[in-house]
């Protein structure tokens, strides 16, 4: 399976299925948020949740820091910019 493959992986399910895990694993290899560069205990997220209509899919897995991740989940935030320079923007303010 290439990179396209994974790519085109997305489901509305929780599970993220291994190969894409592993993409998103070594192409985030620290924290996304801009400034962190926290490479342990990564989290992969979801920037748009589940709950809220989010798939498993390439554009919506980011990897946090425990401490950003919680931040983002309890204040209910959204993530913009490219991975590894990453902001917080409130989710009314995100735009896809």
């Amino acid at each position: 399976m290439g990179l396209h493959d994974v790519l085109a992986v997305s489901h509305l399910g929780r599970t993220i299925p291994a190969r894409l895990r592993t993409a998103v694993e070594e192409l985030h290899p620290e924290c996304d948020i801009e400034g962190c560069n926290v490479t342990r205990n990564l989290e992969i997220d979801r920037n748009v949740p589940i709950e809220d209509g989010g798939p498993t899919a390439w554009w919506n897995l980011d990897r946090l820091c425990p401490h950003h991740h919680e931040h983002k989940q309890r204040h209910r935030l959204r993530l913009a910019g490219e991975p590894g320079r990453m902001r917080f923007v409130p989710a009314h303010e995100w735009v896809p």
